[in-house]
């Protein structure tokens, strides 16, 4: 019996060591070390490199909700020449009604909106500096006084930098406070644009930059089917024919100094703006008028200053901007999609160029018509403050006039305006994550004042003598949370 023991172990054994033998001689393989997402520090929180490459990504956003609340208007927002007149030839004139009514029970006076924004920011070190690829995609639904009911796509920011060079469309040059703060706008330049812009650094926060802007995103209002209003005594003249705005043959150029410090930022900026017009005559002319084709030059100014105010509270500062333009008004942001007052039925003119009727004696009609321009300048200031770290108590308001040349001298058309708006804020912020969650209400009154130029028929006498309101105020409100993340 133990000699069989000892004959089955002895095997058992041997058995053993062949295999282990033969184990020895197979290929080994280890697994592949797992590729885990790595920390990109070199250019802040949040970067990440894309597996496999040395891109370093940030994925961000935000989503934002909004219900207001708003007064509504009856208004004739602009004055028109009344139908019926005959000239000359016989030829009756055109019915310019740019005054239609503003009826009250056609306004929506609530509406809610919502937005879900979606951010890509991918960077890459080069010899030249940051090469950097930004996207900011919006995706909203709107109902009420924002807007048609539905859901559109925007693309509110996508461009590159690298070098000092930047291609896209991203905020425009000239802007400065640029709605920061307020949901309803104020007057004063807030534009995304499409257009490519370059950067020098001279050092000690003294930056300068030009930009070459797209035209049509600083467009103000034209009229269904006259791009630039024909002002004048229609009856007395016999040309007939329209006056719209032409092809677009240059962008805007835009400048800007910019000197940021600790203490805040000082910056000018100016912008040149093109206004180019066809004349579309119904009879022949005789060549000796000088009403035609025209092309003039506009212009923007701005200069701004913002300071920081750590004394009071961290985080609060102070922001004032004033602007001139001439003939482009779409950088005080009248039109450029801030045309009325949330929709309200306060409306006011806002032509980029008008033609006016001056007298010529070598002319058969005794007057020619030329392309004037509109003035207007503008103020606002906008202030923050931190009661506690979480509750945030923001001011802000603006104050714009607007003049037509003085050979506009009838009301037929246009007239001069003058509007100031002022709000507040009142907000509860909790930081979650390192980004902000808000809660807040948001309150504005606005007051527009709309003069009658010289010789002009008083407002009550227009339209077959039915009323019409010069002078209107409102009023909105909104509640506004929005979390980042």
């Amino acid at each position: 019996m133990k000699l069989v023991k000892s004959l089955l172990l002895g095997s058992a054994a041997g058995l053993l060591a062949v295999a282990s033998s033969q184990a020895a001689d197979l290929p080994y393989r280890k697994a592949a070390p797992v590729e885990y997402v790595k920390i990109c520090d070199a250019h802040g929180a949040g970067f990440w490199y894309i597996p496999g490459t040395d891109t370093c990504l940030h994925v961000g956003g935000n989503v934002t909700f909004e219900y207001r609340v708003q007064d509504v208007k009856r208004q004739f927002p602009y004055t028109f020449n009344p139908a019926g007149t005959v000239t000359a030839n016989g030829r009756p004139t055109r019915a310019y009604a740019f005054g239609a009514p503003v009826s009250i029970r056609s306004r929506d006076s609530t509406g809610s909106y919502a937005r879900g924004r979606v951010q890509l920011d991918a960077r890459n070190t080069t010899a030249y500096g940051t090469l950097r690829t930004f996207i900011s995609l919006d995706m909203n639904h709107k109902t009420g006084v924002y807007g048609v009911n539905g859901d559109n796509v925007d693309i509110d920011k996508a461009f590159i930098q690298w070098a000092g060079l930047t291609a896209g469309r991203y905020q425009s040059v000239f802007d400065f406070y640029a709605d920061d703060w307020n949901n309803e706008a104020i007057r004063n330049s807030d534009s995304d644009v499409n257009g490519i812009a370059y950067t020098y650094t001279f050092g000690g926060g003294f930056t300068a930059t030009i930009s070459v802007e797209d035209h049509n995103d600083r467009l103000a209002a034209a009229p269904p089917g006259a791009g630039f209003p024909n002002t004048g005594p229609y009856g007395s003249d016999p040309r007939g024919g329209s006056v719209i705005a032409g092809g677009y043959r240059s962008p805007d150029l835009v400048g800007q100094l910019d000197w940021t410090q600790t203490w805040g930022d000082i910056r000018v900026t100016g912008a040149a703006h093109q206004e180019n017009t066809v004349f579309s005559p119904l009879i022949a002319l005789d060549g000796t008028d000088t009403f035609g084709d025209q092309t003039k030059w506009g212009f923007a100014v701005l200069g701004g200053v913002m300071f920081n105010l750590p004394t009071l509270a961290a985080g609060d500062q102070l922001w004032i901007e004033g602007e001139y333009t001439s003939g482009a008004l779409a950088y005080q942001q009248v039109s450029n999609g801030n045309r009325n007052f949330t929709g309200n039925g306060l409306l006011q003119p806002d032509y980029d160029a008008v033609w006016a009727r001056v007298a010529n004696a070598g002319s058969p009609t005794g007057f020619s018509d030329k392309l004037t321009l509109p003035t207007a300048w503008s103020v606002m200031a906008a202030g923050q403050h931190y009661f506690t770290p979480q509750l945030i108590g923001r001011l802000f308001g603006s104050y714009i006039d607007v003049k037509y040349n003085s050979a506009v001298t009838s009301e037929l058309i246009t007239s001069n305006w003058n509007e100031y708006r002022i709000g507040g804020q009142l907000y509860w912020e909790q930081i979650y994550g390192g980004k902000p969650f808000d809660i807040g209400v948001e309150a504005m009154y606005a007051r527009l004042n709309q003069k009658i130029p010289a010789g002009g028929t008083p407002f009550a006498a227009l339209v077959g003598g039915l009323p019409a309101n010069k002078n209107v105020d409102g009023f909105e409100g909104r509640i506004h949370i929005e979390r980042d993340f």
